[in-house]
């Protein structure tokens, strides 16, 4: 077979594959979710389904959310990204902003798909146009900077190089066009920086916007939380648990009776979601 439609079949059929898990994922999920205050959008993001949007997302006045940090997507067009970035603001406890004009609709059929369930995890602001936006952050006290991640940047996007602060927020653009003229024009004239993560550009133009938000925010935790950093391992579900429900045919999988690891296999039943 042809390389051509090799990989073409392998494609497809890891779509199909994405699509399943997804599906998996989300039947019999119905869960509510606190109504919260939000910019108005315009047409172009605005909502029809008054059961669920995503100005019924998180909020503020939850005490885990960062005071620090907040990340900002300029006119995403592919809500998987946004629902991916919305999971990883949801485990660091980074507030979120969407700047539009979208390239999806602020619905359940769209965002809550791509966000599973953790949009009532995350704090949530939209806006209407990264004029408005601009405008919402000048009236913002101090301290605050803008840090936009582009390809047009001059700094590296991590420390020895560059050096994140407290109110730093951090900007991506369209997985398309990337961030808009008067997106980079604003950010330098209001003392902020353009980073840039370095890629080979020989065979990409760029790297997926999600995974960009995920470095920039990371690389961003690991500056302003140093020497506070807490790792611990997850005990609930167990190691044990995990092995017995998802690889039972391990030979790591502990057996019934051995030692502290009996009772496992009872256990496992009530493993569920994703825990790796």
């Amino acid at each position: 077979m042809p390389d051509e439609q090799v990989c073409a079949s392998t494609s497809a059929l890891l779509c199909s594959m994405a699509a399943n898990s997804c599906k998996a994922a989300l039947q019999g999920q119905q869960r509510s979710v606190k109504a919260r205050g939000a910019h108005d959008m315009d047409d172009s993001g605005s909502s029809s389904d008054d059961s669920w949007s995503i100005e019924k997302a998180g909020t503020r006045e939850d005490a885990w959310q960062r005071t620090d940090l907040n990340i900002v997507l300029v006119n995403p067009q592919i809500p998987q990204n946004a629902g991916n970035v919305s999971r990883t603001c949801a485990a660091t406890g980074i507030p979120l902003h969407l700047v539009g004009p979208l390239g999806f609709k602020t619905d359940d059929k769209m965002l809550k798909r791509a966000g599973l369930d953790y949009w009532h995890s995350v704090c949530v602001d939209t806006h209407k146009s990264w004029e408005a936006f601009y405008k919402y952050f000048s009236e913002l006290p101090e301290p605050k900077r803008l840090v936009a991640f582009t390809v047009y940047g001059d700094h590296f996007y991590a420390g020895p190089e560059f050096t994140y602060q407290p109110g730093d927020w951090l900007v991506f653009g369209a997985e398309t066009s990337g961030l808009p003229p008067e997106a980079h024009r604003d950010v330098l004239a209001s003392g902020g920086a353009l980073v840039k993560i370095p890629i080979i550009e020989k065979h990409v133009r760029s790297i997926n916007l999600a995974v960009c938000a995920g470095i920039g925010a990371f690389e961003a935790i690991r500056q302003l939380d140093a020497g506070q950093h807490q790792v611990a391992p997850r005990q609930s579900p167990s190691f044990d648990e995990v092995v017995v429900k998802y690889f039972p045919q391990s030979p790591l999988a502990p057996q019934q009776g051995a030692g502290s690891s009996s009772g496992a296999a009872t256990q496992a039943a009530s493993v569920g979601g994703e825990v790796m």
